[in-house]
């Protein structure tokens, strides 16, 4: 129920505008995988599956990190939810 409710308040944010480019900063997409692979190492772990990374290069962008970050671990919660255990 919770992660719905941050989904929501996600896209009124961005519908209100408070998701505007002006607050947007460099960041590391490198950082927000990796934090976003902390944050769901629980689950993983919960569920007997083990998340690999083999980050090459780092790549730099302009962005919101938390929503980036955010972005990452939804995808990383899905890959896990719907993965096989083991």
């Amino acid at each position: 129920m919770g992660k719905l409710i941050e989904d929501l308040l996600s896209l009124a944010r961005l519908d209100s505008g408070i998701l505007s480019p002006a607050n947007f900063k460099n960041i590391s997409l490198n950082e927000c995988i990796l934090q976003a692979i902390q944050l769901a190492k629980p689950l993983a772990e919960r569920k007997h599956v083990n998340v690999k990374t083999s980050l090459v290069n780092d790549i730099n962008i302009i962005g919101d990190k938390d929503r980036i970050t955010e972005a990452f671990l939804n995808i990383l919660e899905n890959a896990v939810n719907y993965n096989k255990d083991n």
